[in-house]
C-alpha cells in the first residue's frame, strides 16, 4: 500500500513538472521581436506618456477642423494658436510637477492638484476653441461647431463607462 502511494505521488510530481515545463516554453523569435518593439515604443514614449498625448492632441485638433477648408492664411493662424496654447499647457504641467522632482522622477501630484490642473486645461481648451472659431468664416464655423458638439456628445457618453485608470 505504501509503495502504491509513493508511486502515485512520484507520478503526480513528474506530471506536474512536465506541465510546468511546457507552460514555460521559450518565446519564438517573432513573438520576441514583437515584445521588444512594444517595450521600445513604451520606453521611447515614456510608457505612453507625453508623445502619445501629443499625438492624441494633434488628432483632436485635426478632427475639429474635419470638413473645414482653410485658406493658407487661416492655416497659419490656426497653427500659431495651437502652438501658443500648447506652450501654455506645457507651462501648467511644469507648475504641477512637485518642487525638487527632476524630469526622470515619477512623482504624482495629489488628487486636488490634478483636479485643479484638469480644470485649468479645460479652460485653456475652451479659450483655444473660441480663438480658432474666431478665425473661421460663418460657414466654416457651422462645421466646426458641429464637430465640437460631436466630440462633446461622445465624451459625455464615454464618461463613466468602464473602470477608471489609476483607481
Amino acid at each position: 500500500m505504501k509503495a502504491a502511494r509513493l508511486a502515485a505521488l512520484g507520478a503526480a510530481i513528474l506530471f506536474g513538472v512536465s506541465v510546468t515545463a511546457t507552460a514555460q516554453r521559450p518565446m519564438r523569435s517573432t513573438e520576441r521581436a514583437t515584445a521588444n518593439d512594444t517595450t521600445r515604443a513604451r520606453h521611447r514614449d515614456g510608457a505612453g506618456g507625453a508623445a502619445a498625448r501629443q499625438r492624441a492632441r494633434r488628432g483632436f485638433d485635426r478632427a475639429l477642423l474635419r470638413g473645414v477648408s482653410l485658406t493658407d492664411a487661416q492655416k497659419q493662424q490656426v497653427k500659431a494658436i495651437q502652438q501658443k496654447y500648447a506652450g501654455e499647457r506645457r507651462t501648467l504641467a511644469e507648475q504641477l510637477r512637485p518642487a525638487g522632482a527632476t524630469a526622470g522622477q515619477r512623482v504624482r501630484p495629489d488628487s486636488a492638484q490634478r483636479a485643479a490642473f484638469q480644470t485649468q486645461v479645460r479652460s485653456l481648451r475652451e479659450k483655444q476653441l473660441a480663438v480658432v472659431r474666431g478665425v473661421l468664416t460663418s460657414e466654416q464655423q457651422k462645421t466646426f461647431d458641429a464637430n465640437v458638439a460631436s466630440f462633446r456628445d461622445r465624451a459625455k457618453a464615454h464618461r463613466g463607462k468602464g473602470a477608471r485608470r489609476g483607481a
